[in-house]
C-alpha cells in the first residue's frame, strides 16, 4: 500500500523516504507474556507463534513516477515455548509490529483475540502498548481439559414480535431448565429479557435496546472462549446491547456469560446470541449439583425429561 498522509495546507501527498523514515521508525521489540490455566497454575511447554514486521533500510521499492521510494516492509515467523513458570520473553530484535497468531498446547483450549498486534517505534499508528517489562507480562489464559461434569444442556429462544402503537417495550420470562418462555411472570423463571423501543426523533431511525437480567441470582460476562469454570463470586445481574432495525445486535457478537441461578443452587455457562434478528438464543450447560465446574461430559449429559423436571422442581425459588 502507498503511504499517504495529510501535509500542511490539507493537501494529500506521497511521503518521501526521509519523511517516512522519521515518522515510521522501527523500535526494539520487547514482549513478555505468561500463560496460566483456569486454576491460575503456570502452563509450561506451550507454543507461541508470532509474526514480526520489520524493514531493511537498504531495501526499497518505488511507489510513483516522481522517484519517491519507500522501505519494503518484511515479515518473519517466530516461535517461542513457555518455561516451567509459563513465561516467554522476546527481546533484542528490531521491528515495527508484532502479531500474536496462535498459542497451543495439547490438552488445552487456548484462544486469543483476533488481530492481536503490538506496535514498536511507530508514531503513525496507535496500538496497544508493548508489554516490555518482565515483571508485568501480558497474561494469557488456557483451559485445561478433563474436569468433566454431568450437566444439563439447555437452549431457549425468543422470537421478537412487533410492538403495538401503545407499547414501548416487551418483556419475556425464561425458565432455563424447562425452556419455558412467557410474556407473563412464571414460577421458576431464571431470566427476564426486555426489548425496548428507542425513538430518538429529529429524523433519526428508531432502534432497540436489549436487556437480559438474572432473577434470584447473578450474571457476569466473560472473555473465556470456553465458559467452563464460573468465578468464585459474581457481581451484577444484567447484560445489555443495542439492536438495529432488524433486531440484530449492532455489534454483531455473541457474549459468553456465567449465571448463578436460583440463589446459587445451580450454575450456568454459555452464550447469549443476539446476532440474528428477530431471534435471541441463550444456550449452554447447567450444573445441577451446585458446582461451578461447567465442562460437559458428552457421554453423560442429563437429557432424561423426568430427571430434568425433578431438578427444576427441587431448585425453584418460591
Amino acid at each position: 500500500a502507498q503511504a499517504v498522509m495529510e501535509k500542511a495546507g490539507g493537501a494529500q501527498a506521497f511521503l518521501t523516504y526521509l519523511e517516512l523514515r522519521e515518522l515510521k521508525k522501527q523500535g526494539e521489540v520487547n514482549f513478555f507474556a505468561r500463560l496460566i490455566d483456569q486454576h491460575s497454575a503456570a502452563v509450561s511447554s506451550a507454543t507461541f507463534d508470532f509474526v514480526l514486521h520489520y524493514y531493511d533500510p537498504n531495501n526499497f521499492r518505488a511507489t510513483n513516477g516522481r522517484g519517491e521510494v519507500f522501505p519494503l516492509i518484511q515479515t518473519t515467523n517466530l516461535t517461542l515455548q513457555t518455561d516451567v513458570d509459563g513465561r516467554i520473553a522476546l527481546s533484542g530484535m528490531q521491528g515495527t509490529q508484532l502479531d500474536v497468531k496462535r498459542i497451543k498446547k495439547e490438552g488445552y483450549v487456548i484462544e486469543i483475540p483476533p488481530y492481536l498486534s503490538f506496535s514498536y517505534g511507530s508514531r503513525l499508528e496507535t496500538h496497544l502498548p508493548p508489554y516490555w517489562e518482565r515483571k508485568q507480562p501480558r497474561i494469557f489464559k488456557a483451559w485445561k481439559q478433563g474436569d468433566l461434569s454431568r450437566l444439563i444442556p439447555v437452549q431457549s429462544a425468543i422470537r421478537y414480535r412487533s410492538m403495538t402503537d401503545n407499547e414501548k417495550s416487551v418483556r419475556w420470562f425464561i425458565n432455563l431448565i424447562s425452556g419455558q418462555v412467557s410474556e407473563q411472570p412464571v414460577e421458576g423463571a431464571d431470566l427476564a429479557v426486555t426489548v425496548s423501543l428507542i425513538q430518538p426523533g429529529n429524523g433519526k431511525e428508531d432502534y432497540g435496546q436489549l436487556l437480559v437480567e438474572s432473577l434470584n441470582g447473578a450474571l457476569v460476562v466473560t472473555d473465556h472462549s470456553q465458559p467452563f469454570q464460573a468465578p468464585d463470586s459474581l457481581s451484577g445481574n444484567k447484560w445489555e446491547c443495542l439492536l438495529d432495525q432488524k433486531y440484530r445486535n449492532s455489534n454483531g457478537v455473541r457474549q459468553n456469560v456465567y449465571l448463578k441461578l436460583r440463589s446459587g443452587k445451580l450454575w450456568f455457562g454459555g452464550e447469549i446470541d443476539a446476532r440474528t434478528g428477530p431471534t435471541l438464543t441463550i444456550r449452554g450447560f447447567i450444573n445441577p449439583d451446585g458446582s461451578r465446574n461447567l465442562e460437559p461430559d458428552p457421554e453423560k449429559s442429563i437429557t432424561d425429561p423426568e430427571e430434568i423436571r425433578r431438578v427444576d422442581e427441587a431448585t425453584r425459588v418460591r
